[in-house]
């Protein structure tokens, strides 16, 4: 069942409700190979009121307890110091963070009920007993499980700001914020736990620790601010938690930290958080440029003067943001405003985006009209100014966003926006056809990034019509024209129509910017993969080889274009049935993305399907399971639940779970793709009859036949309408359509449609094809079945007889 070949893109497991995640200071998700025996030995043992049930964690300084208490009947997490830590400085510490969170009222922070020691046989153990928190994830965890787009995780967030500033308020700073310490448990609610590292401002509370700390690294190094990497106490106040917190928000919205130090040694990681710029949010996801990535930064700031001086400060942007008013980080200038009214007036924003284009085409016009005889000669040059005007203003309009991240904003607000822009365009631009095909390129490339790909042939075709009359076959223009073609005819799945267009692009680019040139490289390695996809292997083996040669020498083993060229190598090894090969390399893809791009990238989300795609086929269904869970996690939050991609790593998904025979959520998603294909792409796009094909499948697996027979007759009749009966997936469409009739013992319609299949394969391969003899030991069979079923049919109407 699954997607074809051509469909390769160029969790968390289950809680019983019993545990939850770890709460301790050192380690976030610890297995139970991490657990000492003296640990596991307290299971069932009594500290006062409470039974000990299970280990959930253990960290550098205690281990936390799972335990019921009796009276009131209820569950707790017991934090306990370990066994053997019996310094002073460490007990200091740990009955300091009881302390402190004894001292902490707040709905955002893990309540703590009452402390103690223990003393089982080997010196005593202080204790404290705080709030167990229901199936608890952390708090980057929580977001993605729940699919939680970037408002709702702003407004998570604020929440946590929240019980922050209640911290401070209380003079305490937490000094290892993080999303590990940070629990959502099923009730939505953010908790903050693990004060293990905290630091008091009260002077009879910090002297009773601050000699520990003195000259120490204290909390977790990727989330430290440059003042707390210098490892000075006295030097730390609340506005290092308002770094950590800008941190954890960077991470919440992008999956991936600011620094990677993972490989550095400690003083270079705290040379990097004290000196490197991080990354722009914007550089990762082009649809968090503007305030939510001011605020961010602002939060970041090394200096701390220049951060929000507190968590309220941070926490009451993020409310003027949800609010779409204007933030205190940064005054607002003219464009910032308008596109908050345009969050706000969706209706009037799809209007202005039309009236800026007849603007600027008035005034262009104007300009042009105002230019004397004397200066015709100049004509041309400026024509062609005015063009680019044109098309990089509406560029920007229409194609800021990235051309994979596109596809997660608003659909009902841009479709109004194209249909404008492309209306005043015909009008305002009637009599300069270039601009009209540059226009027209740009929205139709704008939808295609959508995944509307019906709005995005008619507009890409008629700027390749106007180009080709206007410039001709061998212009660059016109070669990027035949490219979106071609990538459109990919988009439908017909790589077949696909290869003349690509085929064209590579010899009209090598012949007019060189083979070495970038962009015939590109042509190059998407050529290659048509062919692959046509098993033409021989041809995609040399042009796949002359693109890698090329990217390694010129840009680098792991430069993003040479990973894709890797990438695009396993899907041909894939193709030729190369499997265990085609894994390695996409393994090693997936790997070196991650660290160059993070886990959240569009491209790496490819990369991560991918691989999960060749390990599905090589049987390895646990680990593809997760694999494309994440990829759907993340493809969701980047480039929208609907977008074609998402669909297919839904797809691919539900064959895992059908193959786990997990038919009742197989079905759930099966059902979920198919809808949202029906509604994004229409009835007759090959994705849509895949999953009419998957679903009617599945069903018919599980006995359910009447309710797959429509299903399957959907794809059969939609397949020879739009393919042909001799298409190969008509012909396939009919076979399993045939299957279906004999499970049902419709042996009358079940031979009609085997006939009907016999005579296209023979007409297309032969009567000695292997698929044509199958097909005729079929007919035989339902023959068979067919005489005995009238046998039985007459012996019955006889005994009928015989008995009146």
């Amino acid at each position: 069942m699954g997607d074809p070949a051509e469909q390769f893109d160029h969790t968390e497991p289950p809680t019983d409700g019993n545990d939850i995640a770890p709460t301790t200071d050192a380690a976030d998700h610890l297995s139970p190979q991490y657990i000492s025996d003296s640990d596991q030995a307290m299971i069932g043992c009594k500290i006062g009121r409470f039974t000990i049930k299970g280990v959930i964690g253990s960290g550098g300084m205690g281990t936390v307890f799972h335990a019921v208490q009796e009276q009131p009947r209820r569950r707790v997490a017991i934090k306990m110091m370990k066994q053997g830590m019996s310094s002073r400085s460490a007990q200091r510490r740990f009955e300091f963070e009881s302390q402190l969170l004894a001292r902490l009222k707040h709905p955002g922070i893990a309540q703590v009920y009452e402390a103690g020691t223990y003393d089982g046989g080997y010196g005593e153990r202080p204790y404290f007993v705080m709030e167990y928190i229901s199936s608890a994830k952390t708090l980057t965890e929580y977001a993605d499980f729940k699919k939680l787009g970037t408002r709702e995780r702003l407004d998570l967030f604020a929440q946590v700001c929240d019980a922050v500033q209640h911290g401070h308020l209380k003079g305490i700073v937490h000094r290892d914020l993080k999303p590990g310490n940070i629990l959502v448990g099923s009730a939505g609610r953010p908790r903050i736990i693990d004060f293990g590292v905290a630091r008091s401002t009260d002077s009879d509370m910090a002297v009773t620790t601050l000699q520990t700390d003195v000259g120490q690294l204290v909390g977790t190094l990727q989330y430290m601010s440059p003042e707390q990497v210098e490892a000075d106490p006295t030097d730390i106040d609340a506005r290092s938690d308002v770094y950590a917190l800008g941190v954890i928000l960077y991470e919440l919205l992008t999956g991936r930290l600011p620094y990677d130090v993972s490989k550095a040694a400690i003083h270079e990681a705290a040379r990097m958080v004290r000196e490197e710029a991080p990354t722009r949010i914007s550089t990762i996801d082009r649809h968090l440029r503007g305030d939510v990535e001011t605020i961010t930064m602002k939060a970041m700031e090394k200096i701390r003067s220049h951060r929000y001086q507190s968590a309220t400060e941070l926490q009451q942007d993020i409310q003027k943001y949800l609010e779409d008013r204007p933030i205190s980080a940064s005054p607002p200038n003219a464009l910032d405003n308008l596109r908050r009214f345009a969050r706000r007036h969706r209706a009037a924003s799809a209007a202005m985006a039309s009236i800026f284009i007849i603007l600027l085409g008035a005034v262009i016009g104007v300009s042009i009209f105002a230019i004397d005889a004397d200066k015709q000669r100049n004509m041309a040059q400026q024509a062609q100014a005015r063009a680019e005007s044109v098309s990089g203003f509406v560029s920007t309009m229409l194609s800021s966003q990235d051309p994979v991240t596109m596809g997660n904003i608003d659909k009902a607000l841009m479709q109004p926006v194209l249909a404008q822009a492309t209306e005043s365009m015909e009008r305002e631009f009637e009599d300069e056809p270039l601009v009209k095909a540059d226009l027209h390129r740009v929205i139709g490339q704008a939808y295609r990034n959508l995944g509307l790909y019906h709005d995005s042939q008619i507009h890409l075709e008629q700027a390749l019509e106007i180009r080709l009359s206007m410039l001709g076959e061998a212009h660059p223009d016109t070669l990027d024209s035949l490219l979106d073609m071609a990538m459109q005819r990919s988009n439908e799945r017909k790589p077949e129509e696909a290869a003349p267009y690509l085929e064209k692009v590579v010899s009209g680019r090598r012949l007019i910017l060189g083979e070495d040139h970038p962009d015939t490289i590109d042509a190059t390695l998407r050529y290659a993969n048509c062919l692959s996809t046509l098993s033409e292997f021989k041809k995609s083996h040399e042009l796949m080889a002359t693109v890698m040669a090329h990217r390694k020498e010129r840009l680098g083993d792991n430069h993003i274009d040479t990973l894709n060229a890797m990438a695009s190598y396993g899907s041909l090894l894939l193709n030729e049935s190369r499997y265990d090969e085609s894994a390695v390399i996409s393994h090693d893809v997936v790997k070196r993305m991650r660290s160059s791009l993070g886990s959240s990238d569009a491209r790496t989300l490819a990369s991560i399907n991918n691989h999960a795609i060749i390990l599905s086929i090589l049987q390895r269904h646990d680990e593809a399971k997760r694999l494309f869970e994440e990829a759907i996690i993340g493809r969701r939050r980047v480039i929208g639940e609907d977008h074609p991609h998402t669909l297919r790593s839904m797809n691919h998904l539900a064959d895992i779970l059908l193959i786990q025979k997990d038919y009742e959520e197989a079905e759930k998603i099966y059902r979920e793709a198919l809808d949202s294909r029906r509604r994004v792409l229409g009835n007759e796009h090959p994705d849509t009859i895949w999953s009419l094909n998957y679903l009617g499948q599945m069903l018919t697996r599980v006995g359910r036949y009447e309710e797959a027979e429509p299903y399957l007759r959907e794809a059969m009749q939609t397949r020879r309408r739009t393919q042909g009966k001799l298409h190969l997936r008509a012909m396939e469409s009919t076979v399993t359509y045939a299957q279906l009739m004999l499970a049902m013992e419709d042996y009358d319609e079940a031979l009609a449609y085997y006939r009907e299949a016999e005579k296209s394969r023979i007409e297309v391969h032969g009567e000695d094809a292997e698929s044509t003899r199958h097909l005729q030991q079929m007919i035989q069979k339902v023959l068979e079945l067919q005489e005995k079923q009238d046998s039985a049919d007459s012996s019955s109407r006889a005994g009928t007889r015989n008995g009146q």
